[in-house]
């Protein structure tokens, strides 16, 4: 532990210790990390029963997991990364390698993150866009307004009923238009 944060303290990065599987996995759901290294034997749980609750954990499912361990095998390597883990490290390590694939990891969540909230927004635009089409051409009047109470929708139907142009309604207090 005090290894790995000597090896990481240049990163700009909070860090969180547990020195036992079940602390880990606790510490995980309290304070959901953007990236766990797990050693692969700990006390009580090991760090594969680790690595599979926090796949099984919905809340957790953004969180990187790198295994770091002295057993470097490949049987336990492959173990690893089929329970879940982005990386395996052995030890002895380097510390320029470990700060380079913290790094590595955090930039790749970060983007696939950004890609994520991207596609979002783009099916939100989509939504909204036929959502205001389906409006548009709906023969019953429908005005919309925010928390504030200005409006922010105002249909063609709405407009004959009130007898206004939806152009000067948007933004307008709902009650001007009552």
């Amino acid at each position: 532990v005090q290894a790995i944060h000597a090896a990481l303290s240049g990163l700009d990065a909070r860090f969180g210790f547990a020195t036992d599987g079940l602390a880990a996995l606790r510490q995980a759901r309290e304070q959901r990390p953007d990236l766990v290294l797990l050693d692969m034997y700990m006390p009580g749980l090991d760090g594969l029963e680790v690595l599979r609750q926090l796949r099984a954990d919905e809340a957790l499912a953004d969180t990187q997991v790198i295994v770091v361990t002295r057993y470097a095998f490949p049987e336990m390597e492959q173990r690893a990364l089929e329970a879940g883990g982005v990386d395996f490290i052995a030890k002895p390590y380097s510390h320029a390698v470990l700060q380079a694939r913290v790094r590595n990891v955090l930039r790749l969540k970060a983007q696939a993150l950004a890609m994520r909230d991207a596609e979002r927004a783009h099916w939100r635009r989509i939504g909204s866009a036929r959502l205001a089409r389906v409006v548009a051409a709906a023969s019953d009047a429908i005005v919309t307004a925010d928390a504030a109470g200005a409006i922010v929708l105002i249909n063609a139907a709405a407009c004959r009923m009130f007898g206004v142009d939806a152009a000067f309604q948007i933004g307008r207090p709902l009650q001007a238009l009552l």
